[in-house]
Order: structure tokens, then sequence, then C-alpha cells
């Protein structure tokens, strides 16, 4: 999955992620999180964490688990801790 963003009407992709449903558990994992160039962390975490969030509650998961995987992983599973927290 590919995050993007509109920035004047430019749609720009801002991070990509690694997703899985796993039903059994009831989670959202995100396998990898990776951010793309010429973007901050700052600009996409909370953002994506918000996504991901309304992602989990669409597909009828209880939340978001990240595995540390990649170079957004860590912030991204701060800014989850943050939502749900």
């Amino acid at each position: 999955m590919a995050i993007s963003v509109d920035a004047d009407e430019v749609e720009c992709r801002v991070a990509r992620v690694d997703l899985k449903a796993d039903r059994q558990v009831g989670v959202l994992r995100v396998e990898g999180a990776f951010l793309e160039p010429g973007f901050t962390r700052g600009e996409v975490v909370e953002p994506l964490a918000q996504s991901l969030h309304q992602m989990a509650g669409w597909l009828s998961l209880e939340g978001v688990s990240v595995r540390r995987q990649g170079d957004l992983a860590e912030d991204l599973a701060s800014g989850l801790g943050r939502i749900v927290g």
C-alpha cells in the first residue's frame, strides 16, 4: 500500500507500508513501513497512523501492530500509541 497526500492537487507518495489483516488475532499488521525520499517523519507519521487506525476499523479489526522493519516503523508505532493510548 502506498500512502499519498494531495499537495496543491498533485498527488505525492509519502510512504510505503506492507500490510496484512490478521483476522485470527484481530489486528492489522504493518509488516514494514518506509518513508519516501523528500519527506520527513513529522509530515507523515500522524496522518499515516490515523489512516491505519481507520482502516483497521473498516476491516472490523481491534487494532494495529507494527513490526520494526523499515525506516518509519518505530515512529509509526509511537504515533499509533498516541492515537490509541
